[in-house]
């Protein structure tokens, strides 16, 4: 299966988990239930349904219910995970359930910048692209500009999803290099550098600058036991350099 890895890793967790013995003095369970997705989150009020503050109060989930979607011909043992997608049920079904706690598992944010443009056409902050390609403003493919992970699909999967995006975005690359050799660099009198917009400002990062950042990076992480610790933005990452 293409996606076997991530599918034996969910798995191993759910059987970890049934495996674990019930308290004698516990009341408390808990369920899986796939395949849903949010619709709306309601506060106490009745009136207060997708307005809640980050922080507010949650009352009520609204869950929209879906199937899966088989590939035609499919073997129920053989089947290909990756091919397998969750689709709405039609007519639209709802459910409902009692919830005091919401908990969002994503901690970072793709935020686009020149000459990236947000995709409109989905709902997760992703850059308009096609396979890697970035697309531009004008709806053309930017030549040499490429894209992964989630710029490219948005916040959404787990390392694995990003780890796959990454080896096709690269297939890609090696075959745009095959189809289209890249012309010559300009030469040093050169007056055209391109070097995209941060807020208003022109700057690019080179290799060395690149080192830099990675070391600047290496060294906060030895104050935490950690190989290494990101920058959660563009502008730290330039004022190491």
């Amino acid at each position: 299966m293409a996606n076997g890895r991530l599918s034996k890793r969910l798995l191993e967790v759910m059987l970890k988990a049934s495996k674990r013995p019930s308290l004698p003095t516990g009341s408390r369970t808990h369920t899986l239930r796939f395949p849903r997705t949010p619709a709306s989150f309601r506060g106490p009020s009745p009136s207060s349904t997708n307005t809640i503050a980050p922080t507010g109060p949650i009352k009520l989930i609204k869950w929209q219910i879906n199937q899966l979607d088989y590939p035609l011909n499919h073997h129920p043992l053989s089947v290909d995970c990756s091919s397998v997608n969750s689709k709405p049920i039609f007519p639209l079904q709802f459910e409902t359930t009692q919830s005091d706690l919401v908990m969002k598992s994503l901690g970072y944010q793709p935020i686009p910048f020149p000459p990236l443009t947000n995709d409109n056409n989905y709902r997760e902050n992703r850059t308009k692209n096609d396979g890697g390609r970035v697309i531009g403003k004008d709806d053309q493919v930017v030549p040499g500009l490429y894209v992964t992970g989630w710029l490219s699909t948005g916040s959404k999967g787990v390392i694995d999803n990003t780890m796959n995006g990454s080896i096709r975005t690269s297939d890609t690359i090696i075959t745009d290099l095959f189809r289209n050799p890249p012309i010559p660099p300009p030469s040093a009198s050169s007056s055209f550098l391109f070097e995209p917009a941060l807020d208003q400002a022109q700057f690019r990062v080179d290799w060395k600058m690149w080192q830099a950042i990675d070391n600047h990076k290496r060294q906060l992480g030895k104050s935490k036991s950690k190989p290494c610790v990101k920058c959660t933005s563009v502008q730290p990452m330039l004022d190491v350099v």
